[in-house]
């Protein structure tokens, strides 16, 4: 075959998959996804493998450069608050087929903005606790999150979250998961 046609192949290849396969932090990110893929409101692949891989940067470099040698598209779901995560994702700000979707101080800050127009620095436990009040017995277990239902109640303020999100790029506390719904 010659180098043109395999070239033409490759991009054949790369067009046909329209999703993004996540690495995600943990199992916020995780259920969250597998749960919005149910909903039919994204068609983000996720594996477990996938997920629940923490900061640790080798193993985050590995799956994306899997995914991208694959000629797949990466959707990085991570908690802003590693300063080495954040660097080595930003090394890939410019390629078209990684998506970084980043919250500071944590998912749960993505979350909470289903609900409130909560902007201003955070912490972790402050978004965890302020989400708590929308999201009864909200805990970040496997147990809790595998059941559907917590998406279920936030689905019909995603567009809400996605607007607060995207008005608040210039604050302390910020989440760019909104992104995802945008390449859908």
């Amino acid at each position: 075959m010659s180098r043109k046609k395999r070239q033409q192949n490759k991009n054949i290849r790369k067009q046909a998959i329209p999703h993004y396969t996540l690495i995600g932090e943990g199992f916020e990110e995780q259920y969250y996804f597998k749960h919005l893929n149910k909903f039919g409101k994204t068609s983000v692949k996720v594996q477990n493998s996938n997920c629940n891989i923490g900061g640790n940067i080798k193993t985050i470099e590995k799956k994306i450069t899997e995914i991208l040698n694959d000629h797949g598209r990466v959707v990085c779901v991570f908690d802003d608050d590693v300063e080495k995560v954040r660097e080595y994702l930003n090394t890939h700000k410019n390629n078209p087929d990684v998506l970084i979707c980043n919250s500071n101080p944590s998912i749960a800050y993505w979350f909470l903005l289903h609900y409130e127009k909560k902007y201003g620095a955070m912490t972790a436990e402050n978004a965890l606790k302020s989400l708590q009040k929308h999201i009864k017995n909200y805990d970040k277990t496997e147990q809790f999150l595998q059941n559907e239902k917590w998406v279920a109640d936030m689905l019909p303020h995603l567009d809400d979250a996605c607007l607060r999100a995207k008005n608040n790029t210039d604050q302390h506390s910020y989440s760019n998961v909104y992104k995802i719904f945008e390449q859908q």
